[in-house]
C-alpha cells in the first residue's frame, strides 16, 4: 500500500514538473515571438519608408509604443516578483 502511494506521489510530482516546464517554455516562446515581431516591424518600416533608424527609434520611443510593449512584457514578471517578495516578508514576520 505504501509503495503504491509513493508511486502515485512520484507520478504526480513528475506531472507537475512537466506542466511547469511546458508553461515556462510557452512563456519564453511568446516573449521571443513578440520581440522578433517588434524587430521585424522596425526593420520593415525603416527599409520601406527609408527613415534613418536613429530618428525612427527616437520617434518610436517618444510616442511610447516601444515602452508600452516592453512594459506589457515585463509587467507579469514584475508582479510575480513583488508577490514573492511580499510573501517572503510576511513569512519572515510570522504572518503566514
Amino acid at each position: 500500500m505504501l509503495q503504491y502511494n509513493l508511486k502515485t506521489l512520484a507520478f504526480k510530482c513528475l506531472a507537475l514538473k512537466a506542466i511547469v516546464v511546458v508553461v515556462a517554455v510557452v512563456v519564453v516562446v511568446v516573449i521571443v515571438v513578440v520581440v522578433v515581431l517588434v524587430v521585424a516591424v522596425v526593420v520593415v518600416v525603416v527599409v520601406v519608408v527609408k527613415i534613418p533608424s536613429i530618428l525612427f527609434f527616437i520617434y518610436f520611443i517618444s510616442k511610447g509604443f516601444l515602452a508600452n510593449i516592453l512594459f506589457s512584457i515585463e509587467l507579469p514578471f514584475t508582479s510575480i516578483t513583488i508577490i514573492m517578495i511580499a510573501g517572503t516578508a510576511m513569512r519572515s514576520l510570522g504572518l503566514l
